[in-house]
């Protein structure tokens, strides 16, 4: 009688074990999805930023006649949709021109002498944040 009595406990211990391993496994497995769709999406976002640089590059060469013309109008339409989407999904511009350069979130591409030493001067390239984390290092010239 002992014997099947401990016989069953071992069984019983060992299935615990294996329905708790099983769902682990699955609480593992789903967040691992998680992540990686998230990569995924942050990845689509990369390839696509570059277009967003493009558009602002020439629309930074605009002037307020050209600005009115149809044609530009659509593509600066375009280029405030894709910031609204960028925003939905809670990714953010980096602050730079004014701020104190910080190299978690700056990359120094150059220095400008005479100015206030440390202090982010102008922006070559934006840089992006989703979350608190850097997806994109803002490109910036640093007082020197």
């Amino acid at each position: 009688m002992d014997t099947v009595k401990k016989e069953r406990d071992e069984y019983l211990a060992g299935w615990q074990r294996a329905k708790a391993d099983l769902l682990n496994y699955k609480k593992e497995t789903v967040e691992k999805t998680r992540v990686l769709k998230e990569m995924i999406k942050i990845e689509q976002v990369l390839e696509c930023l570059p277009i967003l640089d493009d558009l602002e590059m020439a629309t930074s060469q605009l002037t307020a006649k050209q600005k009115k013309d149809s044609v530009i109008k659509g593509f600066l339409q375009i280029s405030e949709r894709f910031k609204k989407m960028l925003k939905a999904q809670g990714i953010e511009e980096v602050k730079t021109v004014g701020k104190k350069f910080d190299p978690a979130l700056h990359e120094a591409i150059g220095e400008v002498k005479g100015e206030k030493s440390g202090v982010i001067i102008e922006e070559m390239q934006k840089g992006y944040i989703r979350d608190g984390v850097l997806i994109r290092a803002a490109k910036v010239k640093v007082g020197k």
